[in-house]
């Protein structure tokens, strides 16, 4: 599978790929020399074989490019004396003959350290293909060979024929029941600010100490979390149900766990008001209650009934005929505020190996979701966005409701992270 189907499906109802870039920023406490990290992204390309393919426009699909030159490298590596700042980023690529991967890197030490961010085209790949690009370039910069990436070739065909296996006949049934179908569109619309267009990404971060609640898990704190902050903005009552649209990776599922690409179905998780006033109740108890029903989706295989349909939508039907029949419904507004919720895991399994000190990291990809991940035994919580869709009022009540259900309820501090160190200091547009 080269690309994500969601993003696919928007390149056939409107022609174009979403600029969207899946980003890590890491805060290194020692800055690498300008040569070492150049050497290492020259090494990550030419060894990296996913990395070396460009987008076919007429077949939408990713084809293989031979020998990129330094110059052409080079064109995806930006280094400043600034902060780095992902919202003053905005570099169109055409990925048709340029690099879909790019590299940041700030001399200006701020006071959580150098920045360096690494950013990957999430129509050639996903949060776990940029981790994987990460490790490896690291390990160059220490010196280090990193590990083998592989080249998956498996059609979307190949892919479809493997997943309709692993279903039964009750399994089947699923197309018929809109709750679990992430295309559907149900549910109660979030609240928006601004003019709705897109603008600029933001990145908001809350921060807290796991290890003072070694009883709690992250991901059950994430998703809960997640579910108070939408109630503050709609209120407790709400008639229809809230809808997370939650990536799934199916990796495991294809034994694909080293390749790079777009292995993510998704599930829908719908969250009622009587949920989250019982969440309000006793937080410890239901802690857990949305993180049951996930695991409940997944064994049902709601997510490859789900991966099935967006491989038909995208593979088979012409983009004349989804065009006239689903883009007024997919891009209703109920649709397009389906929040994304993602939990990576612990984003610091092989930091043990990495040549720098890492003081901090934020990892995030800029749509109308959240993401969390687990660093240095500190849960992050995410709240991403652009600045036409969630205004900073918006944000700061929805993370302000968050703050206030877990210090109520653990008695735990929370940190906000900044991207913007000094906001008289702005990175420049590329």
């Amino acid at each position: 599978m080269q690309t994500n189907h969601v993003d696919k499906l928007i390149y056939h109802l409107d022609n174009v790929l979403a600029p969207i870039w899946t980003s890590v920023i890491l805060y290194l406490e020692e800055a690498p020399t300008v040569r070492r990290l150049k050497d290492a992204v020259y090494k990550l390309v030419e060894y990296t074989v996913p990395l070396n393919m460009i987008w076919n426009k007429k077949l939408l699909r990713w084809e293989k490019r031979e020998n990129w030159n330094i110059a052409e490298i080079q064109n995806s590596i930006i280094i400043t004396d600034y902060p780095v700042n992902l919202k003053d980023v905005y570099c169109t690529v055409d990925l048709s003959n340029e690099l879909a991967f790019r590299v940041i890197f700030s001399t200006h030490k701020t006071n959580r350290g150098y920045g360096l961010a690494i950013q990957l085209h999430h129509v050639r790949g996903d949060g776990r293909s940029l981790l994987m690009l990460l490790n490896n370039l690291l390990s160059y910069a220490g010196g280090v060979q990193g590990r083998e990436i592989s080249d998956n070739r498996t059609s979307d065909f190949g892919l479809f024929k493997k997943t309709i296996k692993r279903l039964t006949a009750k399994n089947l049934r699923n197309f018929f029941n809109p709750k679990y179908d992430f295309f559907a569109s149900r549910g109660v619309a979030l609240p928006t600010s601004g003019d709705g267009s897109h603008g600029k990404p933001c990145v908001d971060t809350i921060k807290l100490n796991l290890n003072k609640i070694s009883h709690l898990s992250g991901i059950d704190l994430f998703y809960s979390s997640v579910a108070i902050g939408i109630s503050e903005l709609l209120g407790v009552h709400f008639d229809l149900p809230i809808r997370l649209r939650i990536p799934v990776d199916l990796r495991r599922e294809f034994s694909l766990q080293g390749a790079i690409g777009n292995f993510d179905t998704a599930i829908a998780l719908e969250i009622s008001s009587g949920q989250l006033i019982e969440l309000r109740k006793n937080a410890e108890q239901n802690i857990n209650i949305f993180t049951k029903e996930i695991r409940k989706i997944l064994n049902n295989k709601h997510h490859l009934t789900n991966f099935i349909e967006s491989i038909i939508l995208t593979s088979l039907l012409s983009s004349s005929y989804l065009k006239k029949t689903l883009k007024k419904d997919f891009f209703s507004k109920r649709r397009n505020n389906t929040m994304v919720a993602t939990f990576l895991g612990k984003v610091d399994r092989n930091s043990r190996q990495f040549p720098f000190k890492i003081n901090d990291v934020i990892v995030t990809v800029p749509t109308l979701g959240a993401n969390g991940y687990i660093f240095n035994g500190h849960l992050y919580i995410n709240i991403t966005s652009y600045d036409g869709i969630w205004n900073h009022e918006l944000r700061n009540k929805f993370l302000l409701a968050i703050e206030r259900w877990i210090n109520l309820n653990f008695g735990l501090k929370t940190y906000r992270l900044s991207m913007e160190e000094d906001k008289n200091e702005k990175l420049p547009s590329c």
